[in-house]
């Protein structure tokens, strides 16, 4: 996934700040069409994700939402990120010392590069924003997975709603990790494709039902085709 995001901007035309942009408007968009009211409190990293999440803000703000800013990594964000606007972020102390009561966590702590488990910093941020009990809202996956594998080494955010840029996440389609997702939606923000041949397909609902031939109103089993089980051997069968 990080050569994918880094193939779009090198060889594929897209600028950073233009992804960054229609990465905060949809995930903005998704949060409102979930929780259309309260404040925001946005969690920003120090990688893509907290430029991400700090677009998604400053979206949220100019549709009306009041929105808190919280540095959750140890860089300032990207001017490309902070797109002219003067926000201050306000430090992870002070969001200890004075966590919210209401509203929506956006969850921007780490992304696609993060690997093994948190550092003790971010990992007792991630368990102050669980004990919260708030919803949350994570950019690309909750923090604390490993989406490539699914895999969680340490602590985790537990998300109400996922938004995936672009593509899903594979190691998001596999426990642990999948139980901390909440629900999962990918969106479109730009990125030009770089394979026709999918790697992998999720298989939906919606996918399951196109495969399906429409059957006439005089079918019948001797004429809808055949079903392969495949299934466990003798003595050993499976569900």
């Amino acid at each position: 996934m990080i050569e994918i995001d880094r193939a779009a901007v090198e060889t594929g035309g897209a600028e950073e700040r233009v992804l960054i942009e229609a990465a905060g408007r949809e995930i903005a968009r998704r949060l409102a069409c979930r929780w259309p009211e309260g404040p925001v409190c946005a969690l920003v990293g120090s990688g893509h994700n907290g430029s991400d999440a700090l677009a998604a803000g400053r979206t949220l703000l100019t549709w009306g939402r009041d929105v808190r800013f919280v540095l959750a990594g140890n860089r300032e964000p990207t001017p490309d990120a902070r797109s002219g606007w003067p926000i201050e972020l306000e430090s992870l102390d002070d969001f200890c010392e004075s966590p919210p009561t209401a509203g929506v966590l956006l969850d921007g702590i780490l992304g696609t590069g993060a690997s093994g488990a948190p550092r003790r910093e971010q990992a007792a941020l991630i368990d102050l924003v669980n004990r919260l009990e708030l919803p949350v809202v994570s950019i690309d996956g909750p923090s604390g997975a490993d989406m490539t594998t699914g895999a969680i080494p340490g602590v985790c955010i537990q998300a109400q709603l996922t938004v995936c840029l672009g593509w899903p996440k594979f190691g998001l389609l596999h426990q642990p990790a999948r139980s901390h997702c909440g629900t999962i939606e990918a969106v479109e923000i730009g990125c030009p494709p770089l394979d026709p041949r999918p790697a992998a397909r999720v298989v939906t609902a919606r996918w399951v039902q196109s495969m399906l031939q429409s059957r006439s109103p005089d079918a019948h089993k001797g004429t809808s085709g055949y079903l392969l089980l495949a299934a466990g051997n003798q003595g050993m069968a499976g569900a």
